[in-house]
């Protein structure tokens, strides 16, 4: 039997509607194309939290996670944004979803920033690639602000004491980070410690979140600030963690 062709006008007609469903897939599934990129996403937050639109200094990522550094004229702040990810495991079956054709970004949360503690803002826990090793370690964003002209680089030493139950005995630790000057206002440092275990994250964390409730740890960084010709210019001490008691006032 023979086979019955399609007519070419018909052919064309049918390619077009294809065509024209893609488009319209794509807005079902994943909303309007504007509201598909993380800058949609960041400039939400910032409207949700009363800042103004600022300038986009610094990005890093993890997993699902992109981390934006935003200048806003006098401080800086870190909005932890989140895209949908569907190539985990749900269900009792255990069965992964697909990953998506395209990253659909659906949060965005402002980490505290430069406001509250002045000297500049910590971002959430990252991981980072480690070379001498190869494998990826947990990592803190320290955000220092420092508009002198003058300073071209910077070197960061965190120490911290913990003297946390969980830890059993008082651990002091000491890590160190460096940065070069790459905006008028903000260097980025990634502290990563050397001890692995998960009580050395929890330090981390508690720098991050700023505050130590107990007063089991405490931290505190000396930032060495150099020249364009290498010289030390001066030093500066920072407060990492506010020792404070559940209760306290103010």
């Amino acid at each position: 039997m023979k086979r019955r062709r399609i007519p070419r006008p018909v052919h064309a007609v049918i390619c077009l509607a294809v065509l024209l469903l893609i488009p319209v897939f794509f807005r079902l599934e994943y909303g309007p194309p504007a509201a598909w990129g993380e800058e949609a996403v960041l400039r939400r937050a910032e409207r949700q939290y009363l800042r103004a639109p600022g300038e986009v200094i610094a990005t890093w990522s993890d997993t699902n996670i992109q981390d934006f550094a935003v200048w806003d004229g006098s401080e800086v702040q870190v909005y932890d944004t989140m895209w949908e990810s569907r190539g985990a495991f749900y269900g009792p079956e255990r069965t992964p979803k697909p990953k998506p054709i395209v990253h659909r970004y659906i949060r965005a949360t402002l980490w505290p920033d430069s406001r509250e503690r002045g000297w500049g803002c910590p971002g959430n826990l990252t991981s980072v690639w480690r070379s001498s090793t190869s494998e990826w370690v947990r990592s803190l964003p320290l955000l220092i602000k420092n508009d002198d002209p003058a300073a071209v680089r910077g070197h960061l030493a965190v120490t911290a004491h913990d003297d946390s139950k969980d830890s059993g005995s008082i651990h002091l630790y000491v890590w160190h980070a460096e940065a070069e000057r790459e905006n008028p206002w903000v260097f980025l440092f990634f502290v990563t410690p050397q001890q692995r275990g998960n009580q050395p994250l929890q330090v981390m964390n508690r720098i991050a979140n700023g505050r130590d409730w107990n007063g089991e740890i405490t931290a505190e960084a000396e930032i060495v600030w150099y020249g364009e010709d290498g010289e030390e210019l001066y030093r500066q001490h920072i407060e990492l963690i506010e020792t404070e008691t559940e209760g306290s006032e103010e």
